[in-house]
């Protein structure tokens, strides 16, 4: 046998151990997973309830480093829907926007949301309803953010909602009490789409997939300082 030969059998036994062993890793190796659209939409949920708890500890640390609330300086007469904003992205305290721009748009001077529309922010005092309640909402006093699609805040039309029944239920359970009227989250929007079961209203559920389900019904004020 020549010494060409032995040599190249002697190479292939070297080599044949690290073969096999890539060849079970291989094997043994799960295939990735592909997000799935109930994946993307779980990660929309929870990307809006983290900028809406950031918003809340931004606001806390902003009080406490200037000894008054964003958007609301005793010194001067602030715009609070624009300022809080402003003042906010100025200390450094919350991205995702441009609020120098001061144009009115999500993603400009207000902050898009994930699931669409965006963010305002106003002061509620407790002496008229919030617009667009439901009869029986008991929302507290203090500071909100309302997650809209109208850049107005006016909630009179139903281009104003911007959640589906599904998602306002899924936002109000991971942030507060999942009531549409009580705690620190209350809705606003078409009462079709909620569901009366004992005098007691919850959003409605409805078939996966249908036309009902992928209605956009809802606003919601979002309570973040009393």
């Amino acid at each position: 046998m020549s010494r060409i030969v032995l040599f190249v059998i002697f190479f292939a036994l070297l080599h044949i151990p690290s073969l096999y062993a890539q060849n079970n890793s291989a094997a043994d190796s799960p295939s990735l997973r592909q997000p799935t659209e109930a994946d993307y939409e779980a990660a929309n949920i929870n990307k809006t309830v983290l900028f809406i708890t950031e918003t809340q500890a931004a606001r806390t640390i902003f009080q406490d480093r200037f000894h008054y609330p964003p958007g609301e300086n005793p010194a001067g007469n602030s715009n609070l829907k624009l300022q809080f904003w402003s003042d906010l992205q100025n200390a450094g305290l919350l991205q995702g926007y441009n609020s120098s721009s001061h144009e009115p748009v999500w993603g400009q001077a207000f902050p898009a949301s994930p699931l669409g529309g965006g963010f305002l922010v106003l002061r509620y005092d407790g002496a008229v309803a919030l617009p667009g309640t439901f009869a029986g909402a008991k929302p507290m006093d203090g500071l909100y953010l309302l997650l809209t699609n109208e850049e107005s805040g006016d909630l009179s039309t139903s281009n104003s909602y911007i959640l589906t029944s599904e998602r306002a239920r899924k936002l109000d359970e991971k942030l507060d009490d999942g009531s549409p009227l009580t705690g620190a989250v209350i809705a606003a929007g078409d009462p079709e789409c909620l569901d009366q079961q004992g005098g007691y209203l919850s959003y409605k559920k409805f078939a996966p997939g249908t036309e009902d389900d992928m209605k956009k019904c809802f606003a919601l004020y979002i309570n973040i300082s009393h």
